[in-house]
């Protein structure tokens, strides 16, 4: 018997370890966990600004921020596949939301355009945008969107803009009730961190 403790008493030893350990690293663990899904550019002058329709406490406002700080002149709206809401006339289309938010922050009505049709594939929504900026000379374009879902944006965008000159920046916004130290500590973040990590990994093993 006075063996067998004496072989399990390095092992309770090494466990003690590794718990104090976990418990030492387990927030810059869990930071991590956010900050990959979090995709972060470079700001430079761009020729449109595309704020995505994630949180609309938070982003549509960072867009507007953006146009008075002289990122670019132009915001741009995509309209989106109609909701049974929106079919009823329940509810006004994103668009239309958005745009009074940001007309509400300042930002001219001249200087706000809406772009697509209202379309179910995803991925043909950025045919609308790639097509406007040639239209105009343009290829760079700001797009705001929440931080959790950065990542995952840019990758349907550069799908979606493939084989076209655009260059996107991607501006990630910090949503309202956590952030990348706080999201485990939330409902909403840690059902958004599962949604996206969810997402990411169908389409990485389909792609």
């Amino acid at each position: 018997m006075g063996a067998i403790r004496h072989r399990t008493k390095p092992i309770w030893i090494g466990c003690l370890a590794v718990t104090v350990a976990l418990g030492l690293v387990h927030q810059h663990i869990l930071t991590g966990v956010a900050s990959f899904m979090t995709i972060r550019d470079p700001l430079e002058k761009a020729d449109l600004i595309l704020p995505l329709y994630h949180e609309g406490h938070t982003v549509p406002f960072s867009a507007a921020d953006l146009y008075h700080r002289g990122y670019a002149d132009r915001v741009a709206l995509e309209r989106t596949r109609p909701s049974r809401l929106e079919r009823l006339g329940l509810l006004p289309p994103p668009h239309e939301v958005w745009r009074k938010v940001l007309e509400a922050e300042g930002v001219p009505a001249e200087a706000i355009v809406t772009i697509g049709s209202p379309v179910e594939d995803r991925r043909k929504r950025e045919r609308p945008l790639a097509t406007f900026l040639r239209s105009r000379g343009k290829s760079r374009v700001i797009v705001v969107a929440s931080a959790p879902w950065s990542r995952l944006s840019r990758n349907d965008l550069l799908r979606g803009l493939a084989g076209s000159s655009v260059e996107v920046r991607m501006y990630p916004v910090r949503p309202r009730e956590f952030d990348e130290s706080t999201w485990w500590r939330s409902r909403h973040g840690l059902v958004t961190y599962f949604d996206v990590y969810y997402l990411w990994l169908v389409r990485f093993l389909r792609d």
